[in-house]
């Protein structure tokens, strides 16, 4: 099921348990913190969800001095939040922002992708609380792979 928004289309995946959210245009802290708000506001939060998937497919026009706005929303809504998986699903140059986030808060169990498909992978076979580590290593080629945890070898399966 797909609803459509302005700025963020949302989507629930029913078997999974997962509601989708890819945000498109420019993607703003007001614009994250908003659909946050909306899914609270619509009863998500005590669905009984167990991830949300956030895909930032616009330009971020986020400063890392704004993320306390951020930090703020989830520590008001951590009885929700510390008790799914946050996936973030984004390009190369804005990674580095939410991986000082992600190690800034561990107390929220969020891993970072460059595509749903990894993030769905991961939340099927890896969603291991406990294993909170990123390891890079190496393929044959020389081409470089990220893990999030010792199980995410099956990722490439």
């Amino acid at each position: 099921m797909i609803y459509p928004d302005n700025m963020v289309e949302y989507e629930y995946c029913g078997e999974k348990k997962i509601f989708i959210r890819r945000f498109k245009g420019d993607i703003t802290m007001d614009v994250v913190i908003d659909s946050w708000k909306s899914m609270k506001d619509s009863g998500l939060f005590t669905s009984g969800i167990k991830g949300v998937m956030s895909n930032y497919m616009g330009p971020i026009k986020i400063e890392y001095s704004e993320m306390d706005r951020l930090l703020e929303f989830y520590k008001e809504n951590a009885t929700f939040l510390s008790n799914v998986s946050l996936m973030k699903v984004i390009e190369v140059p804005a990674v580095a922002m939410l991986f000082m986030f992600k190690r800034q808060n561990p107390e929220f169990h969020m891993e970072i992708f460059s595509a749903e498909l990894k993030a769905l992978l991961w939340f099927e076979k890896c969603n291991i609380p406990s294993a909170r580590c990123s390891k890079i290593f190496s393929r044959k080629g020389g081409d470089s792979t990220m893990n999030f945890c010792y199980n995410c070898s099956k990722l490439d399966e």
